[in-house]
């Protein structure tokens, strides 16, 4: 009796563990119901499985997690459910991942790797992209950073990374990864050039020259890595090393105008050095040479654009002000013959800056700037009209 009744006893707990075991898993079976109905009923199988998933039986089974992923994906391609799910794909993904480890008996891991993952990878990516688009910056950066917490090197995504990174304003995470594709050897002359300003802007400016000088020795035709040398190079205010990148960038890119504006003005600066409160110091040996390196940087500039602005207004003003220093030491002169002799070659060098002072006042005719210049330059030359016009035109202004 006594070995009957136990047999009658152990039959009751293996009746009573299938009993529990089967209702454990009644979620699943739930949640594969309404998965696999037509259409399926993506929202009551959410349901179902978000139970299973948390249940010491079923989360521990590689189908659980593989309908997960199934569902969480279903629930991003549906248009009507897509909005309810902020975070589907990632769960989805993770989803698939963790039904990977699990599936022992490798039923799913076909599927999951060559068709599962690789579709909901590739909406995660469209997913950034759009975010990116729509200036969302730090989403995109934050839906790139979970690809590459799953594959981290994926070359594609660390890219995408950086320029959202860099957009978003993060600089010190925009040149961890602009430097992971230069360490990788993925890298452009874009790449250089993106990583030198995010380094600019973290006031890390040796750090940028250098990465610029590392990126010139890969792509030496690169007029990008040249202009970011060159803006470097005047913020520092290192004139002279500014001018020899300006000339290699003239050899670049030798109809770019704003390179004979910048050259021009730098080497007038360099002809008339100032204090850091604008007081001009002593003028260097070459000064006249420097000034008509500035003069012919304009002129050539303007053989390529006749009515810019900025290149007409410092030609005429490079011109106006040598007239009036000759006028100045004109002023000097005690013999009289000399001194008028002195004041036509003054006259004859302020008419040259007229024309150029006149089409930088065509291209922007209400610049203060232009015209007080003209003021001065008619009042000097003796043209009363056209002065009484300017002066007519900068009280209007007022």
């Amino acid at each position: 009796m006594l070995i009957r009744s136990r047999i009658v006893f152990l039959c009751a707990l293996v009746i009573l563990s299938f009993s529990m075991a089967f209702a454990q898993k009644a979620k699943l079976r739930e949640a594969k119901s309404f998965c696999n109905k037509l259409p399926p009923d993506y929202e009551q199988a959410k349901l179902a499985i978000d139970t299973a998933i948390v249940d010491d039986v079923t989360k521990s089974i590689a189908e659980t997690w593989y309908y997960r992923g199934i569902i969480y994906s279903g629930f991003f391609t549906d248009v009507n459910l897509k909005s309810k799910c902020n975070s589907c794909l990632f769960t989805a993904y993770e989803s698939f991942l963790t039904a990977e480890e699990l599936d022992k008996k490798n039923e799913y891991l076909l599927e999951i790797e060559s068709k599962l993952i690789p579709s909901v990878r590739q909406h995660i990516f469209e997913q950034a992209v759009g975010q990116f688009q729509s200036g969302e910056y730090d989403q995109a950066l934050n839906t790139f950073e979970f690809i590459l917490k799953k594959t981290p090197e994926e070359m594609a995504a660390i890219q995408n990374a950086a320029i959202c990174a860099e957009n978003a304003g993060n600089y010190p995470k925009a040149i961890i990864y602009y430097k992971s594709l230069i360490d990788k050897k993925n890298a452009d002359n874009k790449t250089y050039v993106s990583l030198a300003k995010s380094m600019l802007h973290t006031n890390d400016t040796s750090g940028a020259l250098g990465v610029l000088i590392n990126g010139k020795k890969l792509f030496p035709d690169s007029a990008d890595l040249i202009l970011t040398e060159i803006n470097i190079y005047l913020a520092m205010k290192r004139a002279e090393e500014a001018l020899v990148a300006i000339n290699d960038a003239i050899k670049k890119d030798a109809s770019n105008v704003s390179l004979y504006l910048v050259k021009g003005s730098l080497n007038e600066s360099l002809a008339k050095p100032a204090d850091k409160d604008g007081n001009l110091l002593p003028a260097p040996k070459n000064q006249k040479e420097l000034l008509a390196l500035a003069k012919e940087a304009y002129g050539q500039g303007l053989t390529i654009d006749p009515n810019h602005f900025e290149l007409n207004y410092n030609m005429g003003a490079l011109i106006f002000n040598e007239a009036t220093e000759m006028e100045n030491a004109a002023n000097a002169i005690a013999n009289e013959a000399q001194f008028k002799l002195a004041k036509e070659k003054c006259k004859s060098v302020y008419l040259t800056a007229e024309p150029f002072l006149e089409k930088a006042l065509a291209a922007s005719p209400e610049d203060p700037g232009t015209l007080n210049s003209l003021k001065l330059l008619y009042f000097r030359i003796n043209e009363t009209d056209k002065y009484n016009a300017v002066k007519k035109k900068l009280d209007s202004l007022h």
